[in-house]
């Protein structure tokens, strides 16, 4: 966990499919805040639904607007659909 929190650049790919207990949310809150407070960059992926039921600590991170960028691509096709696609033709 030292090392998420000290690397150049940290991508978190998925976040909500994570399975929630309140060490893993404690543990995700730590790491985003070092990074926040270093303003150490960070990619998260995510769908919408990943902040609800969400700790208040994450989220308002999440939304800080002086340091998080938000992209958001609704239009985008997920790949696992279209691979899955290929994989059965």
């Amino acid at each position: 966990m030292r090392a998420s929190g000290e690397v150049e650049l940290l991508v978190l790919d998925d976040l909500g499919a994570e399975h929630r207990t309140p060490w893993a949310n404690e543990k995700l809150f730590q790491l985003l805040h070092h990074r926040y407070n270093a303003m150490f960059p960070t990619v998260i992926t995510s769908n919408r639904m990943a902040l609800e039921g969400r700790d208040h600590r994450i989220v308002s991170r999440l939304h800080d607007r002086e340091l998080v960028r938000q992209v958001i691509m609704d239009e985008a096709q997920d790949y696992r659909v279209c691979l899955s696609g290929m994989q059965a033709g």
